[in-house]
């Protein structure tokens, strides 16, 4: 699937805001059927513009709709280096819930990424009990 409304934030003018299009079917679909579609899949990748609140809306949407059907996924995030999952778990394991602190246990580069566009993801996660994975490889690996 691709998430439309191209980059930079979105405006009502732009024609694709808010669609979404299903590379498989080869046409745009509803956000029902992009819901449906992730809860009869057995993955789920979500992906975004990083600057593009709609995308950001749209997966937490879905991710919560996931969790809410009982599913237990696995949050993964690029803004986590894969060498700061341990301390990421230790703070998971202390019962820290607080995302800000998370993040600062991960070491997401809040200047580099849009941390506020992420952090309801954390949330849901935290609040959910899924795990949260570092998924970006370490350049200093």
């Amino acid at each position: 699937m691709a998430l439309q409304g191209g980059q930079g934030v979105a405006t009502a003018e732009a024609p694709l805001v808010g669609r979404i299009y299903d590379t498989h079917a080869n046409r745009f679909i509803e956000r029902d059927s992009l819901q449906q579609k992730a809860l009869a899949s057995r993955f789920v990748i979500l992906g975004e513009a990083h600057d593009n609140a709609v995308h950001h809306n749209l997966q937490r949407e879905i991710l919560e709709s996931l969790l809410r059907a009982g599913r237990k996924p696995a949050l993964a995030l690029e803004q986590i280096d894969h060498e700061h999952q341990p301390a990421l778990d230790a703070a998971v394991a202390t019962g820290e819930q607080d995302a800000d602190r998370l993040a600062d246990a991960a070491r997401v580069d809040r200047k580099g990424w849009r941390w506020p566009e992420y952090k309801p993801l954390v949330e849901l996660a935290v609040a959910y009990k899924v795990p949260i994975l570092g998924a970006n490889l370490s350049r200093e690996g």
